[in-house]
């Protein structure tokens, strides 16, 4: 059985400080066509691996872009 793991809330506007408003603005466009898109991450282990530790940052991400 599938395990679910707590992967945060984070939103793609909490980096504008550092990516630049247009750059945000941009990767929201570009995300608008996806929306559409459905994306499966698995992996063996909910946290303590690389690819565990990329995911808690990059699904919030995804998710305020509606993928």
């Amino acid at each position: 059985m599938l395990e679910s793991a707590d992967v945060g809330r984070r939103l793609v506007g909490d980096y504008e400080s550092t990516s630049g408003h247009e750059a945000l603005e941009r990767l929201r466009s570009l995300a608008e066509p996806l929306r559409a898109v459905r994306v499966l991450h698995l992996n063996a282990t909910p946290y303590g691996d690389g690819v565990a530790e990329i995911l808690r940052s990059e699904v919030h991400l995804l998710r305020d872009l509606a993928l």
